[in-house]
């Protein structure tokens, strides 16, 4: 355990009905979850946890409504550096 944290970046695009979700590690490699605070028009708002355990990681997320906004969460104590 060193005290090098995880660099990530993070981009999101909306394909069709659905939320892509696309991570890059750089530096060095590690097994991190990530929060991503999906918000819907509606103002209600879907956290999503992703496994982001490879160089590069792209998850798809069926959306539920008309989409506002999407954020990785500050509130959920992950220890990454974190661009977007």
């Amino acid at each position: 355990y060193g005290t090098t944290l995880p660099h990530i970046k993070f981009a999101s695009r909306v394909e069709a009905t659905q939320l892509v979700l696309h991570f890059d590690q750089i530096g060095d490699l590690f097994d991190i979850p990530v929060t991503v605070a999906v918000q819907y028009a509606d103002h209600r708002t879907v956290n999503v946890v992703v496994p982001v355990t490879e160089r590069t990681v792209e998850v798809r997320v069926p959306l539920a409504g008309v989409l506002r906004s999407v954020e990785v969460s500050k509130d959920d104590g992950t220890l990454a550096e974190i661009e977007k």
